[in-house]
């Protein structure tokens, strides 16, 4: 029997993958890791359970779910509702990409 395992490399793999998304998307992905891990570290920082927290943003407990997994689709006011919240400072900003 063999019992070698040969893993994959993971940057070589996301390299990959990103390869052929558009530059949209990954902005996209960026803000939403950002978005869910925040929530998330917020959460944990402070100690609160997952009802606690969703209680305090007036969600779901399953809602507070899809926000820290990634799972959901804010809109720029949900995002500022929940930076004033959470008393959270939201920076922003776009510039023109040079060629």
């Amino acid at each position: 029997m063999n019992s070698k395992v040969n893993l994959i490399n993971a940057g070589k793999y996301l390299n990959r993958i990103y390869a052929d998304m558009s530059v949209s998307k990954l902005y996209y992905y960026d803000i939403q890791y950002t978005l869910s891990t925040t929530i998330l570290e917020y959460r944990l920082k402070h100690n609160l359970t997952s009802k606690d927290m969703a209680n305090y943003l007036k969600i779901s407990p399953k809602m507070l779910y899809k926000y820290e997994s990634g799972n959901y689709n804010f809109s720029l006011s949900q995002i500022c509702d929940l930076c004033e919240k959470l008393k959270l400072k939201l920076n922003f900003s776009i510039a023109e990409i040079k060629k």
